[in-house]
């Protein structure tokens, strides 16, 4: 098998229901017993033609089967010719299942030529019957050519479209297990009441959305991971676990260190170590982590599932370990007194924020109220610039403010920042230590620096200067500011994780337009062209630009994209690529099409347009321009394609290129 694509079968039925209409071929999906996956895709092509030989038919039939079980056996392409004049072959793919399964395929060719069954109708038409079957004869060659073409459109095409469905699949999935970790979050960080609580909110919240129905959570206690909730199918039995392992066993060694992120046991063996005497099978044990190491576990008893669902727990678990710290330090909060309930009142305040500028700013704020300190600076890592940046402060100039982006590299935020511990300094501008180094706007009283770190994340620096009551500088301050800044970085990261979140979807799409982006396009033209190289096909490139006319209403011109975009959905191929490219100018990419398609394809788009432009309430204030260039006449990179096109718009006297006004 030339690939290794693994595609799901749902992908398969829509690619073959598409590829049987377009060319009127029979096409269908076999599994390795010989059980259908998909639907006969215009099998009528076939078997209704032969369905008067019934003996035939019964031949013909196990021949297939035969055929289609050899191609999934061999793993290679299988051909049959039937002397009724059908064609039929079979192609192995590979599913996300890991099974290889087929592609079957077949056409009828030609009818049979007889010449008595022809003879009356020419002699009727007064056409010559020697030469209606040699060009029946002929037409039977040039399609028995066309199976090739249809195997290899199979076999590249196919696994092509393929790859793109897996990249967009993964996409969706990693949202949808980004979502529902930060609804897990939300849910596990509202429980109330006591510890046992909590651990039932974890484990009911995993088994609920995963569907699994017998699992423990185990936690940390002193050298041993021990129950400390179960959800069970089998309750019923009177049979209750009594799970617990070693911390320095080494299984935990073993799950710690699996790339997987989780750990698949069913030796007996070892299966005793955890205490299990009722007959399971296998244990899948998805450890859960936190800033402080492996927290506890999550063991699921005879679980099957696929990779893909296990990846998914294992992120999931992952993801739990900012609401199990957050819940943790709340209830830390609840026991140190009365005089905490306002610490607790600002992180409920915290968590209404979704911007991050604006939390960043509330946090500074609250912070010093709490904690009496006239000035606090907050700074964020720029991953871009590898440096803080300032983003909020609390009683500082706005002159040292505007002056200021990123903080100085022999700053105390820096040190702070970059060993990972506070510092708290009662005389900051007489301490032998910290005196030299930047601190902005210390006017020389207690002096506070504390990372701003979340699950071994450092995300950047909380400064307190100028503290008024420095009466109240024990220990208790400091660890009450440090678990304050602990919680900050959880909701700041938290409110950080949402924005990229809402950026998940705009990597490739343009936020205008709801089409692809131009990042998109580039990266699947390479690709496309690549495969056009290889098998020698033409791919062409049609730029449209609405241009910038004077007086021009910017909401107008996008209304008419906006407008052109829908139209254009309607004119492309499943096949085709539409995206927006730069400013006013869209982009298709259209594989497996000449010049001449190609110029045709842009006039129809161009008449649209044209269309939308008389409509305007300004006619002609929209100037459009259409440019086209093909591959490999007019080049063998994107890049000489995309400037012969670009050439095009600018009406260029270049011969490659082709413009349209």
């Amino acid at each position: 098998m030339k690939s290794n694509y693994k595609t799901s079968i749902e992908f398969w039925k829509d690619f073959l229901e598409n590829l049987s209409e377009i060319h009127g071929i029979f096409l269908q999906l076999i599994g390795k017993n010989g059980v259908s996956y998909s639907k006969s895709f215009n099998q009528r092509t076939i078997c209704s033609y032969l369905k008067r030989f019934n003996k035939t038919v019964d031949e013909c039939s196990k021949s297939c089967h035969d055929l289609i079980l050899k191609c999934i056996e061999e793993r290679e392409v299988k051909r049959i010719s039937c002397y009724m004049g059908v064609e039929y072959f079979a192609v192995p793919v590979l599913l996300d299942n890991g099974e290889i399964a087929a592609v079957a395929g077949g056409k009828v060719l030609t009818t049979i030529p007889y010449r008595e069954s022809y003879a009356e109708l020419c002699e009727r038409y007064g056409l010559d019957l020697d030469e209606v079957l040699n060009s029946i004869n002929e037409l039977k060659f040039m399609k028995d050519s066309a199976i090739d073409s249809y195997i290899k459109m199979i076999e590249k095409f196919g696994n092509s479209s393929a790859s793109a469905f897996s990249d967009l699949r993964e996409l969706k999935r990693s949202e949808y297990i980004f979502k529902k970790s930060f609804d897990a979050m939300e849910e596990i960080c509202s429980s109330i009441g006591s510890l046992e609580k909590f651990y039932f909110a974890i484990l009911n919240f995993i088994t609920t959305n995963f569907n699994i129905k017998d699992a423990s959570l185990l936690v940390i206690n002193e050298n041993r991971y021990e129950t400390v909730a179960d959800i069970r199918d089998f309750k019923s039995k009177g049979i209750f676990s009594q799970v617990s392992i070693s911390s320095t066993s080494h299984l935990i060694d073993q799950l710690k260190n699996r790339e997987t992120g989780y750990l698949v046991v069913t030796d007996p063996s070892k299966l005793e170590e955890f205490g299990i005497k009722w007959g399971t099978q296998s244990l899948s044990i998805f450890p859960v982590i936190t800033g402080s190491g492996m927290w506890g576990m999550i063991l699921v008893f005879d679980f099957i599932s696929n990779n893909e669902q296990m990846d998914d727990i294992s992120k999931f678990c992952v993801n739990l370990k900012q609401g199990i710290e957050n819940f943790l330090i709340k209830e830390k909060i609840e026991s140190i007194g009365q005089q905490k309930v306002v610490f607790k009142k600002i992180v409920e305040d915290l968590k209404k924020y979704n911007d991050v500028n604006e939390l960043l700013i509330t946090v500074a704020n609250k912070i010093g109220w709490y904690f009496n300190a006239q000035r606090v600076s907050i700074a964020i890592v720029d991953e871009e610039a590898g440096r803080l940046e300032l983003k909020a402060v609390r009683g500082i100039d706005k002159n040292i403010i505007n002056n200021v982006k990123y903080l100085a590299e022999n700053s105390i935020s820096n040190h702070v920042f970059k060993s990972g511990t506070p510092i708290f300094v009662r005389d900051i501008m007489n301490d032998e230590k910290f005196s030299k180094m930047a601190h902005l706007g210390c006017n020389g009283r207690a002096f506070a620096s504390v990372p701003l770190r979340n699950n071994g994340t450092s995300l950047g620096v909380v400064n307190l200067s100028d503290i008024t009551d420095q009466s109240n500088l024990d220990e208790e301050y400091f660890e009450a500011l440090e678990d304050l800044i602990k919680v900050a970085a959880l909701i700041i990261e938290k409110a950080i994780c949402k924005k990229e979140l809402g950026s998940i979807n705009l990597k490739y799409v343009d936020e205008t337009t709801g089409i692809y982006n131009k990042k998109y396009f580039t990266e699947y033209a390479k690709n496309t062209i690549e495969n056009s190289k290889r098998y020698n096909r033409n791919t062409s490139i049609v730029l449209l630009d609405f241009g910038e006319g004077n007086g021009i209403n910017e909401i107008n011109v996008e209304d008419k994209m906006r407008t052109t975009v829908n139209d254009a959905r309607k004119l492309i191929r499943r096949s085709d690529i539409m995206a927006a490219y730069d400013k006013n100018k869209f982009a298709f990419l259209l594989p497996d099409t000449e010049k001449d398609g190609a110029l045709i394809f842009a006039r129809k788009i161009q008449a649209k347009v044209h269309d939308l432009i008389l409509l305007s309430d300004k006619i002609g204030e929209i100037k459009v321009k259409v440019g086209v260039s093909t591959f490999p006449d007019d080049g063998d990179t994107l890049g000489e394609l995309t400037f012969i096109a670009k050439n095009a718009l600018g009406g260029s006297d270049n011969p490659s290129s082709s413009f349209i006004e």
